[in-house]
């Protein structure tokens, strides 16, 4: 995928130390010019875009979903944009259609870490395009011919195509480990593979499918679920802006699946009914057993959900936080 290019002009929405900062290097080798903004402020970005012609950027999905929201973004020409890159967490198919709709066949998805210096998997433009169904769409993109993958079980043995594990990746790009912190080091890194706790499959055409966070996975009943799959189902919905779901206690079932929402501006729409748009989506079980409707929810410096703050809430409370 040519991303970088000699004209190329590289907004940086987030600081420097993040993903995007692997762009500098590459947009300055290639001649380009870098735009820092540094803040996660969608209405500076479309600013910046306007007044910079800026051709790139990289967003999170977060992001991307409150962009199609923001009254800034129809006031300002962003025509100028040519790849927003996008990564650090799944994008529900629905909103990425909306986004392709709203701003043409621009979006690249990247996987990687920072343990892992080089992008894993991405998902093109042309595999964008090509995408008929929201599978495809769903993935994380075809693996990087630099970077090795292999999915395992919980005891490091590599499983069958198509079946769920954590991914492992090594390169010549990845660390050896964490300055010291031998016991992070030896918990997390196995010849040369760095555990990247995130499950995942392969399909038989070398699409990289992103389950979840291993430990976000919630085990209601028996049942694995992933919360990001319970979270796409729920971002779907036309009323939703975006969501988080968790796993809580429960006597009976050990967890239950709950969502917190953000509602889009002025839309209202009762819990019932997201319950049962999941329902008819992804299966009764995985359906969230109560809604609760919120005006924002915790993000990262760089607007990524943390669900994990949302998870806490909940626990708080409790001896031990797995059930």
């Amino acid at each position: 995928e040519q991303i970088y290019d000699a004209d190329q002009r590289y907004l940086h929405m987030a600081p420097l130390s993040h993903g995007s900062g692997l762009g500098v290097l590459a947009t300055l080798f290639r001649g380009g010019c870098t735009v820092t903004q540094n803040v996660p402020d969608l209405k500076t970005w479309c600013r910046n875009v306007e007044a910079e012609r800026a051709t790139t950027t990289l967003m999170l999905p977060t992001l991307v979903y409150r962009l199609l929201e923001l009254p800034e973004a129809k006031q300002h020409d962003l025509s100028s944009l040519r790849t927003i890159v996008y990564g650090g967490a799944p994008m529900s198919p629905a909103k990425l259609r909306q986004a392709q709709e709203r701003f043409g066949n621009i979006f690249v998805q990247v996987y990687g870490a920072t343990e892992c210096l080089t992008t894993a998997a991405m998902l093109s433009k042309a595999d964008h395009l090509a995408a008929g169904d929201d599978k495809h769409l769903s993935s994380a993109g075809r693996l990087s011919p630099v970077v090795e993958i292999k999915i395992v079980d919980d005891g490091g043995i590599e499983v069958q195509q198509g079946e769920t594990g954590e991914i492992w990746l090594r390169s010549r790009g990845t660390i050896t480990g964490y300055l010291n912190n031998p016991e992070g080091t030896a918990a997390e890194f196995q010849d040369g593979f760095w555990k990247s706790g995130d499950l995942g499959y392969l399909d038989g055409q070398g699409f990289l499918y992103l389950v979840d966070r291993k430990k976000d996975m919630i085990i209601t009943g028996g049942f694995n679920v992933y919360a990001v799959e319970v979270e796409a189902a729920l971002n779907a919905h036309p009323a939703v802006a975006i969501s988080a779901v968790v796993g809580v206690p429960h006597d009976e079932w050990g967890e239950a699946v709950h969502a917190e929402v953000v509602l889009k501006d002025g839309v209202e729409v009762a819990a019932e009914e997201l319950i049962e748009h999941v329902k008819n989506k992804v299966g009764r079980f995985k359906a969230p057993k109560a809604v609760v409707f919120v005006t924002q929810l915790p993000v990262s410096v760089v607007g990524k959900v943390l669900r994990r703050h949302v998870r806490d809430k909940y626990w708080k409370d409790q001896a031990r936080r797995v059930s």
